[in-house]
This record gives C-alpha cells, sequence and structure tokens, in this order.
C-alpha cells in the first residue's frame, strides 16, 4: 500500500470530526501515519485494527481531543455526539442513538474520537431506507471533499483554506451535500468556495486597535484584529484609556483585548474594585494584566469564548457560561464564578482559591496551586474537576460542598495534594481537611510530604508527626468510584548522629624485678626467677590476649599465676632510653577510664599505669525518620434511590476509616494497620483486594456487616493481617500471590471456603456451619483449624498446616501434593474418616500418650495414610509412653517434644535409616528397630535448639552399628539468640561408628555400654563439640572434632585425637594416646601418668602458641636449659636424669631420636629413676625448641615460645 491509498479513509477521518475536507498538510501527514502503520485502507479495518493497535487508538484518539475539535464542541458529550451526526449526515442525532454514543463515550468504552468514526461506519453499513440514505450523503461528502482538497493546487489556496474561518467556509459548504447531490455538478461550488476563501485570504488583514483617553468606538474586519487598553487610576500616571461608554466590537476574525490593569482609582497600587461600563461585543478572547488586584465581570461581554488573567494580585473574576476562564500568575486570593471552563494555575503562597461560589461554572475546573500552605481551596460546579496543590499544611479543598445540586461537579473529581517539605523547626502539623461531594467517580492521592531530607538529621522528630487530611466523600447521584489514597504511617525516629567508639588505652611503665619479686598486670602475676631489666619485665607482659595465663617470658625468667583480664590486651614494648613501657588497650570501646590494676612487690619502684586514651562508646548513626499519620476517611455513598457507589479503594488510610453504601461490590485496601467499617444494606456480592493491610502484631479490623453472603479476597503485593467480621457470608474465595490472616477473624455462618492462586492463608474454620474447606487450586501455605466432624479438607500442591480441634474425626482431610501437617485434637485415638497426608513429606502430629493408645492395635492405623513424619508431643511427667510405629503406618521418622520431668518415652519398630528428632528437653527415649539383625544398620538422631542450652538426656538404641547425630541451632544469629549447645547421652552397644554434625554446640555422653565404637567423627560439625572415648571400649577409638573450639578426651589406650579449625582442647587420660590439634592455638593436657615410661602420649603437631597442660603437683616449674646427655645414653637415661635431682612439680625437657619430650617429676619425694605410674611423659613429634617457653604455675601449663 502507499499513502495514496488512504484519501478517502482520511476523508472520511475529517468529516467525521471537523465537518470539513481536509487540508493537503493534513491528508498527506495522517495518510504517511497510516501507511508507516500498515494501516487497513477502510473504515471498518481500521476500526477493528484501533483496538489492538496502541498506535493506530492514539491516532484516532488524537482528533476528538485536538484544539480545533475542543473548540467546536467544548467538553460537552451530548453536544459532540450531536455535532458529528449534522457533520456526517447533515440530520440530527435520533434520541436513542443520541443517548447510546453519549453514554459509550462518558463510560469510558469509546472515545471521542472512536465514537465519530463508529458513527461514520454505522451510515456506511445500515441498510435501512434511513440508512441508504445516509450512506449516500456520506459517500457523496467523501468524494466531495476529496475533489475540494485536490482543488487546492496554488499557494495562495493552500494557504487560504487555514484558520477558523476558512473551516467554517469548508464546513458549510460540505453541510449543503445531500443524498442527492450529483459531485460532478457540485464542482462549480468547490471553485467559488475556493475563490471565496482565496479573496478573503487576500484582503483580510489584522488591525490592532489602540484604546485612547477620549471615548472610543471600534469596530474589527473580517482578520483577527487585536484591541489594547489600560486602566490607571492614578493622576500622574500612564492615563486610562479603557473607560466607560467605550464601544469594542468584534469582525468575523478571532479578535482579542488585551488589558493591562496597572492601578485602582486613588493611589499607587490600589486595587481595581469594578472594570469601566464599556460595551465588548464579537470579541472572542480577553488578555488581562494587573499589577494590583482585580475584580473584573465579563459576563455581558457577548461573544467572548475566553478570557484570561496572566498576572495579578487579588483576582476576583465573574464570566458567562459560554466563556472558558483562566487565572495564571496570580500571588493573591483568587476568586472565579460562572464561565465554561475554568482554569487556574498559581503559587500565591497561602492564598484561598474559590471558584463558583456564587454561579457555578458549566465546563471543566482546573486548578493548580503549588503553594496552598494554610490556603482555603473550595470549588462548586463544573464537570471533571483536578486539584494538584503543593506545599500543602492546614489549607482545606471543598469540592461541591455549596449545598445544592448544581453545586456537585458532574464529572470525574481528582484530587492531588502534597504537603510542604519537612523543616527541623518544624513541630506536629494537621492537614486541612478535604471534602468532596458528587461527581461520577473521584480519586483523592495524598503524599505527606514533598520532601522528608531534613528528617534524617533531626535528633527531635518524635512529636512532630505529620497528619495527613481527614478525607470526606459524600456520593452524588452518579457517584461509582471513590479511590483515596495517603503515604503510609510510619512511627518517628529521632536522628542519633554516629560516634565513632574509642577504646581505652592506658600506658603501663615498667621497673626492674630481682628474682621471687612479682609484678601483678591486670590479674596475671609474674614473678621473676633472677633479676631482670625493666624492659624484660615489660616484654613478660607484652602481646598478651584477654584471658591469657601466661606471657611470652621464657621460664628461665620467671613464672606465671593468675589469668590476665578478658577486658584488655596488650601491645609491643616501647623502650625510651632506660624507661620500658606496653599499651594496655580495652577490649571494648566505653565512654569514660577504668584503670588497669597493677603493682607489684619490687625494690627498684612501682609499677605504674596511666591513662593514655579515654574511652568513648560507639554509637552507630541512626537515620530520622518523620513520623506519618494517615487521616480518617470517611465515605458516604448513600444517596435518594438506590446508591450507586461501587467500587472504592483506600490506600494508607487513617483510623476510624467508614464506607457507606448499599451498592458497594468492590473494595481494595492497602497499605494500613488501622480499620475499616463497612455500613451495606443491600449487596451480597462483595469482591475485596488487599495489599499489606495489618501487620503481625498489629491485625487491621474490617467490618463487612452481616447482608454479604459472598466474598472473595485478593491478597496481592505484601502480606495483610485482618480480623474480619462477616455475619451473614456462607461462600469465602481467597486467591492471589501473598499471604492473608484470618486467624480471629468473625464469621460464623460460612459454610464453604476456596484457597486459589499462589495465596497462602491462616484462618479459623471452626464455624458451626463449616462444611468444606478446599485449598487444592493454591501453590501457597494454607494455615487452617477445622472442626473435622463436619468439615471436610480437601488440600492440592501447596503446603497445608491443618489443625483439628475436635477428637474422633469423621470427615475426609486429604492434605494434597505438598509437604503437609495434619496436627489432631488431644485426645484423639481413633477416626471414623480416612486421614490422608497425601504426595509430598507429611507429619502428623498428635499427643504422645495418644499415640501410645492408637498403635496398640490397627484400627487406627487403616485410617490414616500419605504420612511420612510422626510429630509427638511432650510425655507427661512420670509418664512412659510406648508408641508402636507399625501400627501408625510405618512412619520411621519422629520428631518429639522430649518429655516433662521423668516422662519417658519407646519408640518400637522403627525401621532401618529411621530418624529421631528431639525438639524438648528429654529424660529418656528408647529405640527398638524392626530389624537390626544386619551389620550396617544405622540410626539418626537430630537435636534442635534455639534460644537456651538443651538437655536432650539418653536416646537408647540397640543393635544399630552406625549413628549419626546432627545437632542444629535454629537461631544463631547475633540479634537473635546465638549459639546454644545441646546435651545428649547415647546408649548403643553395637555401635561401631557414631557421625556428628551441625551448627550447634554439641555435649556428647557416651555410655559406658558403648564398647564396640572405634570412630566418633565430628569433622562435619560447626558448632563446638564436647565428649571423649569409652574407657572400657573393646578396642581403641579415633575422635575427631570439626570447625568449632571443641574438648576432646581420649579415655582408652591407644586413643587418637584430632582438632578441628577452632582452638581446642584435648586431654589424654589414657596412655600412648596420639593427639593432633591441627589449626588454632590448642591446648594438650596430659591427665594421667602412663603405665611405664613407653607409654607416653604423642602430640604431633605441637607449634609455637599451642600450650601444654601438665600435673598440679608440687611448685611446677619448668627448665629452659634443655637436657644434655652424653652418645651413649639411651632413653632411659634421659627419663631417669629428668627426674634425679628435683622435686614434685619439676619440669625438663630433652631430644632424643629426633622428638622432644618433657617429664615431670610427680612424686612427692626425691627419686633416683623415672617412676612409672606416677610420673609424667609426653613426647612432641620432631624437634621442638622449648627454651622459649613460658610457666602458668598456677595452672601447670607450658605456653610454646
Amino acid at each position: 500500500m502507499a499513502a495514496a491509498d488512504y484519501t478517502a479513509l482520511v476523508q472520511q477521518i475529517y468529516i467525521s470530526y471537523f465537518g470539513r475536507p481536509a487540508d493537503l498538510i493534513g491528508l498527506k501527514n495522517v495518510s504517511a501515519q497510516l501507511d508507516a502503520l500498515h494501516a487497513p485502507t477502510d473504515l471498518a479495518g481500521l476500526l477493528t485494527a484501533s483496538k489492538t493497535n496502541a498506535a493506530l487508538a492514539t491516532l484516532i484518539n488524537s482528533f476528538g481531543t485536538s484544539t480545533e475539535s475542543v473548540s467546536l464542541y467544548g467538553t460537552d458529550t451530548l453536544a459532540f455526539v450531536s455535532a458529528v451526526f449534522v457533520n456526517v449526515l447533515n440530520r440530527a442525532a435520533d434520541f436513542s442513538g443520541l443517548l447510546f454514543w453519549a453514554g459509550e463515550i462518558d463510560a469510558g468504552r469509546l472515545s471521542k474520537g472512536a465514537a465519530a468514526l463508529n458513527i461514520a461506519l454505522g451510515a456506511m453499513q445500515n441498510t435501512s431506507a434511513q440508512g441508504l440514505l445516509d450512506a449516500a450523503v456520506l459517500a457523496n461528502k467523501t468524494t466531495i471533499a476529496t475533489n475540494f482538497t485536490n482543488a487546492l493546487d496554488t499557494t495562495d489556496e493552500i494557504l487560504a483554506y487555514q484558520g477558523a474561518a476558512a473551516a467554517t467556509a469548508a464546513r458549510n459548504m460540505l453541510s449543503t451535500v445531500t443524498s442527492t447531490t450529483v459531485p460532478a455538478d457540485f464542482q462549480s461550488t468547490v471553485t467559488s468556495t475556493l475563490s471565496s476563501l482565496v479573496s478573503s485570504a487576500t484582503t483580510a488583514k489584522a488591525t490592532t486597535y489602540t484604546l485612547t483617553k477620549g471615548i472610543d468606538a471600534f469596530t474589527g474586519g473580517s482578520a483577527d484584529d487585536i484591541f489594547n487598553g489600560v486602566i490607571d487610576g492614578t493622576t500622574n500616571a500612564v492615563a486610562s484609556t479603557f473607560s466607560a461608554l467605550d464601544t469594542i466590537k468584534g469582525g468575523l476574525g478571532n479578535d482579542t483585548l488585551n488589558l493591562n490593569v496597572l492601578n485602582g482609582n486613588g493611589g499607587a497600587n490600589t486595587a481595581v474594585a469594578a472594570l469601566p461600563n464599556v460595551t465588548v461585543d464579537g470579541v472572542e478572547k480577553a488578555v488581562i494584566r494587573a499589577a494590583v488586584g482585580l475584580t473584573a465581570d465579563v459576563s455581558g461581554w457577548t461573544g467572548l469564548t475566553n478570557v484570561s488573567v496572566t498576572q495579578g494580585k487579588a483576582v476576583t473574576l465573574v464570566a458567562a457560561g459560554t466563556t472558558d476562564v483562566s487565572v495564571n500568575g496570580a500571588d493573591g486570593a483568587i476568586s472565579l464564578n460562572g464561565g465554561a471552563d475554568q482554569t487556574v494555575s498559581t503559587a500565591g503562597v497561602n492564598t484561598d482559591v474559590t471558584l463558583g461560589y456564587t454561579t457555578v461554572g458549566t465546563g471543566a475546573v482546573s486548578v493548580s496551586h503549588s503553594a496552598q500552605g494554610s490556603g482555603n481551596i473550595s470549588i462548586d460546579g463544573g464537570t471533571s474537576v483536578s486539584v494538584t496543590a503543593g506545599e500543602a499544611t492546614t489549607g482545606t479543598i471543598n469540592i461541591g460542598q455549596g449545598g445544592d445540586a448544581t453545586d456537585q461537579p458532574s464529572g470525574a473529581i481528582s484530587v492531588t495534594t502534597v504537603g510542604k517539605a519537612y523543616l527541623a523547626t518544624d513541630t506536629a502539623v494537621v492537614r486541612g481537611a478535604i471534602q468532596v461531594t458528587g461527581g461520577t467517580s473521584v480519586t483523592i492521592n495524598e503524599k505527606a510530604t514533598s520532601s522528608d531530607a531534613a528528617a534524617a538529621t533531626d535528633i527531635s522528630l518524635v512529636g512532630h508527626t505529620v497528619v495527613q487530611s481527614a478525607v470526606t466523600v459524600t456520593a452524588g447521584a452518579a457517584t461509582t468510584s471513590v479511590s483515596v489514597t495517603e503515604t503510609p504511617e510510619v512511627s518517628a525516629v529521632d536522628a542519633v548522629p554516629a560516634t565513632v567508639g574509642v577504646k581505652q588505652v592506658d600506658t603501663v611503665t615498667f621497673v626492674a624485678m630481682a628474682a621471687t619479686e612479682t609484678m601483678t598486670v591486670g590479674g596475671l602475676t609474674f614473678t621473676a626467677a633472677k633479676a631482670l631489666t625493666a624492659a624484660q619485665v615489660a616484654a613478660a607482659f607484652a602481646n598478651l590476649s584477654a584471658g591469657a595465663i601466661a606471657g611470652a617470658a621464657p621460664a628461665g625468667n620467671g613464672s606465671y599465676t593468675g589469668v590476665f583480664s578478658g577486658s584488655y590486651s596488650t601491645g609491643a614494648v616501647v623502650t625510651t632510653g632506660t624507661v620500658a613501657t606496653v599499651d594496655a588497650t580495652a577490649t571494648d570501646a566505653a565512654t569514660g577510664h577504668t584503670p588497669i590494676a597493677v603493682y607489684d612487690t619490687a625494690n627498684a619502684g612501682d609499677v605504674a599505669a596511666v591513662n593514655k586514651t579515654a574511652g568513648l562508646t560507639n554509637v552507630d548513626a541512626k537515620t530520622g525518620v518523620l513520623g506519618v499519620r494517615s487521616g480518617a476517611v470517611t465515605i458516604n455513598g448513600a444517596i435518594a434511590g438506590a446508591d450507586k457507589l461501587a467500587s472504592v479503594t483506600l490506600d494508607g488510610i487513617g483510623a476510624a476509616s467508614s464506607i457507606t453504601s448499599d451498592a458497594l461490590t468492590s473494595l481494595t485496601l492497602a497499605h494500613s494497620n488501622e480499620n475499616v467499617t463497612v455500613t451495606n444494606n443491600g449487596a451480597t456480592a462483595l469482591t475485596m483486594y488487599l495489599n499489606g493491610l495489618g501487620a503481625s502484631g498489629h491485625v487491621s479490623s474490617v467490618a463487612l456487616g452481616s447482608t454479604y453472603t459472598s466474598l472473595v479476597i485478593n491478597a496481592t503485593g505484601a502480606d495483610s493481617y485482618v480480623d474480619l467480621t462477616a455475619g451473614g457470608l456462607t461462600t469465602v474465595t481467597i486467591g492471589g500471590d501473598h499471604a492473608l490472616d484470618l486467624s480471629n477473624s468473625t464469621m460464623g455462618n460460612v459454610q464453604t471456603v476456596n484457597v486459589t492462586g499462589a495465596a497462602s492463608v491462616t484462618g479459623d474454620a471452626t464455624g458451626a456451619g463449616m462444611t468444606a474447606v478446599n485449598t487444592s487450586a493454591t501453590i501457597g501455605t494454607s494455615v487452617v483449624q477445622l472442626d473435622a466432624t463436619r468439615t471436610t479438607y480437601t488440600g492440592g500442591v501447596g503446603v497445608d498446616i491443618v489443625t483439628l480441634t475436635t477428637t474422633a474425626p469423621s470427615k475426609a482431610i486429604t492434605l494434597g501434593a505438598g509437604d503437609d501437617t495434619l496436627a489432631l485434637a488431644t485426645g484423639t485415638t481413633t477416626a471414623s474418616a480416612v486421614l490422608d497426608g497425601g504426595a509430598g513429606t507429611d507429619t502428623l502430629a498428635m499427643a504422645s500418650a495418644d499415640a501410645a493408645s492408637a498403635s496398640t492395635g490397627t484400627a487406627f492405623a487403616d485410617k490414616i495414610t500419605g504420612f511420612e513424619h510422626l510429630k509427638l508431643g511432650a510425655v507427661a511427667n512420670a509418664a512412659s509412653d510406648s508408641v508402636n510405629l507399625a501400627n501408625l503406618d510405618g512412619m520411621s521418622y519422629v520428631v518429639s517434644a522430649g518429655g516433662v520431668g521423668t516422662g519417658a518415652l519407646t519408640l518400637t519398630h522403627m525401621a532401618n535409616g529411621g530418624t529421631l528428632e528431639l525438639t524438648g528437653a528429654a529424660t529418656s527415649t528408647t529405640v527398638t528397630m524392626s530389624d537390626a539383625t544386619g551389620t550396617a544398620d544405622s540410626f539418626n538422631v537430630i537435636t534442635k535448639v534455639t534460644a537456651a542450652d538443651t538437655s536432650f538426656g539418653v536416646v537408647a538404641v540397640a543393635g544399630v552399628e552406625t549413628v549419626n547425630v546432627s545437632a542444629i541451632d535454629t537461631d544463631v544469629t547475633a540479634t537473635g539468640y546465638g549459639v546454644q549447645h545441646a546435651g545428649l547421652i547415647l546408649t548403643d552397644a553395637a555401635a561401631k561408628t557414631v557421625h556428628l554434625s551441625g551448627n550447634a554446640g554439641l555435649v556428647l555422653a557416651l555410655d559406658p555400654s558403648d564398647v564396640a565404637l572405634t570412630l566418633i567423627d565430628g569433622s562435619a560439625m560447626t558448632g563446638s563439640l564436647q565428649t571423649a572415648t569409652v574407657a572400657g571400649a573393646a578396642a581403641a577409638a579415633v575422635l575427631k572434632g570439626g570447625a568449632g573450639d571443641d574438648v576432646l578426651g581420649a579415655l582408652h589406650a591407644g586413643d587418637t585425637l584430632v582438632g578441628g579449625a577452632g582452638a581446642d582442647m584435648l586431654v589424654a587420660s589414657a596412655s600412648l594416646v596420639t593427639m593432633t590439634g591441627g589449626a588454632g592455638n590448642d591446648l594438650f593436657v596430659i591427665a594421667t601418668p602412663p603405665g611405664n615410661v613407653n607409654a607416653y602420649a604423642t602430640i604431633t603437631d605441637a607449634t609455637a602458641g599451642d600450650m601444654i597442660g601438665l600435673a598440679q603437683v608440687g611448685s611446677v616449674t619448668f627448665a629452659q636449659t634443655k637436657l644434655a646427655l652424653g652418645a651413649t645414653a639411651v632413653f632411659q637415661d634421659y627419663a631417669n636424669a629428668a627426674v634425679t635431682g628435683t622435686s614434685q612439680g619439676d619440669t625438663v625437657w630433652f631430644q632424643f631420636g629426633g622428638d622432644t619430650y618433657i617429664v615431670q617429676h610427680a612424686y612427692a619425694s626425691t627419686e633416683a629413676a623415672f617412676m612409672n605410674g606416677t610420673d609424667l611423659i609426653v613426647k612432641l613429634t620432631g624437634l621442638v625448641d622449648l627454651s622459649h617457653a613460658s610457666l602458668s604455675a598456677d595452672h601447670a601449663t607450658l605456653l610454646i615460645g
């Protein structure tokens, strides 16, 4: 196709909209656009394509909203439809057709542009007698319009066919075309019309008339003439030229009167109280600029279609109902009465705007007030009303409040208000009220403030909350929808400036020490073994970590006792001349100064601590939040006759909001924690859309009354928490994609509940009339309570968590495909209906005693199916519940809440590979397997802690070779409970391997009967582990720690202890134990002397930073110098020499055969040789230099330096 193919279609569009032929440029442009959009070339095809082609629809609609269209028809729908019939068909619309097309436009189903084309298409397709006549008229007009445009073939003709006068002439020409007109014969009329247009364009020239001081009488011509006048009532300024008895008459063109108002009568800056008595006739446009206040009544100026005040102080303007009125640029109060369209745009601070107080306007109303402040905006009358207010404070907005029916706008009403920017000097403020009456629809949008940037640093925001406008909407006879949106409420938060924390630093200055003198710093005492310089003493206290029991001073210099404070750490030695100091830095940043404690027994002087840096508590910055409260919303849809208000949206509303309408069928509530009351005595079905209504811990209440019988709820956007009261409901359907909590709702007559989509719902379905709950159509989570003696439950692919409130369920429960839970009422031991968990991993929850009773036979098992997990409540104090899993659908995963006091649980017929999950404190849980005769049986134990350390007591299982224990902490966050510990005693005489994992701390005790154990593997643990091997085991075992700080004990000869990544403590309480600490600074404790000198414990990876704990016997010392013997000495010689000539507690080290050994004299008396079973000896693999090791004497611990 080409652009030329669209000529007839474009002419039909121009005829339909404007009643005239297309101008040449318009024809080319529109044809080109249609061609670019690949539009159909006929009218019917164009309308069909525009329904799915947004660009085509926009092109069509642009004609209906064009300046020429608005100028011809205004905004009145009936006038527009009537004009289209005349333009297209040369006849008036029949009554029913007029109402039909106007109704389609007003309802929004058709734009004006689409309506005009549909009227033309109807004429082309109607086969009635009148329809055939109409089609002939349109066909003749199309042909003649095409001939007219084709005739525009000279520059003069093209230029002549421009402007309103030329369009009117061409429109008049086409209005003479009838169904019998012969286009060829009509060509002479086309030619003469063009000739007349060219002649008028050539001769008509615009004239500017300047009024004089005298009495003027000016008459315009056929062009667009201009009349200029001045008002100045002062005596020595510009003379007034717009004066009484002047006569101004416009001509055929679109004429303009420009009036400059300088002063009223009297001195300068005097307002003009009234315009002079001037006759103005036939002037279409008046433009008034005022330097002072102005009161002007132009209602008597005939032919005036538009008056605009473009500058002024306070302005009062009165116009006829056919005149569009606009005020733009006035900075005082504005009052408009009468007029057609009323348009106001002002930035006058705190100024009032009043429209239609005495005489309402007849057209659309638009008010833009960018600095409303405390100014009041009042509007009566008009068709559509649009108000935009900025920087609002206490100023009110009142629309349609005059009291008469004509004061109510007849079209859509829109109000947008934005509060003033928050300043730190502001106090609490309540925004002025908004009241609206009438309209077909009402839309109100409130924003609390244009900017809250200043709140971010305001330290006194609390008490400065902004309360948004209270809103009252009273429906008129045609009001069908109301929408009110406010900024959601938020609590004020004072800003807190950041303070960077500073840790206290004390500088400790040391003095020299003589042998046996002591010095204490922060609780750690050092006793000199010889004379030491101040620098050497300082080094003894350098680089200490909080809680240290020894520093870096070698044992030859002295020994340590006590424990260094957990509140400090120290740095390196700083030596200035003979002065040696060490800085002690506080562990935490805290305001003030708490000096580190120091004292000594040295004769050389006193150790001293002087504050170097005062502490300062760290304060995290907190951004201020401006408090916002929403205003209450009252919507009254009650009118004389049947109510019309069907749809209401409340977003971010305030407390005590209410809606009254017997026609309400759609309700949207969003972003509020407040309550809403609906009064309805007519409608029986309601659809509610909920988006973030209420919050956990702050539930919103919605009262619907007792008239509605059917309710559909769509939960979208954000989760909602609602207490719904609706006494008449019988059916409820819940859909959407977010969670809805209806837990405390009151809907006693509901019979059926259906949940669809992705909605998640929490609710109570135990009402007396409830017969069925169906969640099969949702993928969300449903948490429901119900009475299974009268209500069935059908679940789906979502998660269903169902709690029964009565025993002996007699109605079918089917949970569906999700991972679901069915919780039985306490006392339930029988069921007459099938309880089906469905697909997925499903849990049956019941009281422990009930499970014990129900599992004594098979009757209950016959009624349960599809459950994989059994969840049991805590066993009662002193009770002993035995649950036969074979009679509970063979479930092999049991979750137990433990037992109260001495309550004990026994599980029988547990399947191989089964699981026991413990969630509460317990004393004893015994598990009997169905078949544990194999050699590779396994069992799983899971412990779960949250808020506190928990003891899970004894778990006894028999005949299982591998036990897997997982210790889980469900909340390890710093803001939550942190890491807690689980305590567990495991009994299984057949167990060979125990695997440990989990993020909780685990204190595991192995029963003495666990004699088959050879491997306890905690390498997968991230929490700390505290456990030991079995002393009476049949063979040595390997015990492995994980990533935490573990405490591992070896109780059997030949055991192997393997630490992990933490700072572990490995304790050898038997001979020939091998210990590997792994990463971290570890403590190796030799708790038991070996049976003989060669049965020593071995540390495979001792390194600097590790510690070795010895026996606390006698006065523990450590020889700094390595014991050396001749080349012919054997190992026994070294061991003997280490204790010969020493006293109890003395510790010596030597190296032999490429390894290092430590020997402690443990016997109370002198010895001639190493005493087996009394003295301690430990091997350190490799040559480890201990000459720099330090000694904590009272802890009998060496720190390898």
